[in-house]
């Protein structure tokens, strides 16, 4: 018996592997990219299965960004990193807030006054 599981899609993360692999100074040979996308989709999948358990330990059917501390508490490398990343989108999202008030403040404005109409009886005196 064969004990390697037959995938039955594609690559998923290929050209992303050999991109960083490359980057980090190595020629890519096509099995070491082979070999880690399926350690990185069996590290996803089991991610993700754990995580949708935990949820549902909660009597909930939704994974929340919450769950995954839970699901990485043994890999304190995982969990800063998460941790880490998790802040930093908090920041970004506080940053776009408020770039997106300082636009609608200086677009106010900008924007031209409406004219008053002026009375034909003003405009008649004027020529006089």
């Amino acid at each position: 018996m064969n004990s390697v599981k037959k995938r039955k899609t594609g690559r998923l993360f290929t050209k992303d592997i050999e991109q960083l692999l490359y980057s980090l100074g190595d020629t890519p040979l096509e099995s070491t990219v082979n070999a880690l996308d399926d350690c990185l989709v069996d590290f996803l999948s089991d991610l993700s299965y754990n995580t949708l358990m935990y949820a549902k330990s909660k009597n909930r059917t939704r994974v929340k960004i919450d769950d995954f501390p839970f699901v990485l508490r043994n890999d304190p490398f995982k969990l800063s990193r998460l941790e880490y990343i998790i802040n930093q989108s908090i920041k970004i999202e506080n940053a776009k807030k408020m770039f997106d008030d300082d636009d609608k403040k200086y677009a106010d404005l900008d924007k031209p006054k409406k004219k008053q109409k002026v009375d034909e009886d003003e405009d008649d005196d004027d020529d006089e």
